[in-house]
């Protein structure tokens, strides 16, 4: 008896589950869990950040060897679509350096991302995308997709929540790196590859430093530190670096020419023949104090950018 009420009631259990998952039907494709709540935004207004996210950034941009976190801006999550294109200075800009950052809220026509989605930057960058995958809606819907992008810019690029970002003052940003010996610049194996300088040989380094209210000269508590990995630091090993008002005219990271304000020796027999050595730059421009130049979560394209190798 008692076995027979028991069964009986597993019965009416799984009867309930099983009429409980016919009337709630799992909101998760394929009984997955939701790890992105951009997945959800598919019923967004189409001219909010979600509605962008779900409609074009993900499925157009986020496709593999693009915007997946192979380089900023990095398209892979709703929060960090977000946080990559406000207010974030360009990888590329215009021969004249109009573009502060990739989106400037209230204006579309000085954001990079809504010239890059309309002009071909320097005639040989293309508009992006670049490239879509085969089923994408974008070739059909351009010319939607574009306004809801000029829509967004031009309300204020409030993020996921509706929240207006606050009016933000950046932090100081490394523009160039080289090393010298006199007249002679020592070469890179590619352009985001460590400068290559021959053990045994003197070198001066030279930096370029950049921010959005300030000059070079005005950045304050301006450090270089070295280190034999790309993410230990020690800050005991700082030394000051020596603006120079004069400076020296090179090619910037982003291939035009600057002139860099920051120098300082660079003693190769301190080091190992074969070693690399990673840079990091430290500066305070009076908002943002102690700025690290890369940081911890830089791209790595950066971190190869600042650093030496000893060949």
């Amino acid at each position: 008896m008692k076995y027979g009420l028991l069964f009986i009631a597993l019965q009416l259990a799984l009867f309930g589950c099983t009429k409980r998952a016919e009337r709630e039907p799992n909101p998760f494709p394929s009984g997955g869990k939701n790890n992105n709540p951009g997945d959800t935004a598919a019923a967004a207004d189409p001219n909010s950040f979600k509605g962008i996210y779900a409609r074009i950034l993900k499925p157009t941009c986020a496709n593999s060897g693009c915007h997946d976190g192979t380089f900023e801006p990095d398209f892979r999550t709703l929060e960090g679509s977000y946080n990559t294109l406000l207010f974030r200075p360009p990888i590329k800009n215009d021969s004249s350096g109009t573009f502060a950052a990739r989106v400037v809220p209230g204006n579309p026509d000085l954001s990079m991302l809504w010239y890059r989605m309309t002009v071909d930057l320097g005639g040989n960058s293309g508009i992006m995308p670049l490239v879509v995958d085969p089923g994408s809606d974008w070739p059909a819907r351009k010319g939607e997709y574009l306004q809801n992008i000029r829509n967004w810019i031009a309300a204020g690029a409030p993020d996921a929540h509706g929240k207006m970002p606050a009016t933000a003052d950046q932090p100081p940003q490394v523009l160039g790196f080289t090393a010298v010996n006199g007249s002679t610049e020592y070469p890179r194996s590619g352009r985001y590859e460590p400068v290559q300088i021959p053990y045994g040989q003197a070198a001066e380094l030279w930096i370029c430093l950049a921010d959005d209210k300030v000059t070079q000269g005005a950045l304050s508590g301006v450090k270089i530190n070295y280190s034999l990995t790309p993410e230990n630091f020690d800050p005991a090993l700082e030394q000051s670096l020596n603006f120079q008002a004069s400076g020296r005219s090179f090619k910037s990271l982003y291939g035009q020419n600057e002139v860099f304000g920051f120098r300082i020796p660079f003693s190769s027999t301190a080091w190992q023949k074969g070693d690399v050595v990673w840079l990091q730059i430290s500066a305070s421009d009076g908002v943002n104090a102690g700025t690290q130049i890369p940081n911890r979560d830089a791209m790595f394209f950066l971190k190869k950018y600042l650093a030496i190798r000893l060949i």
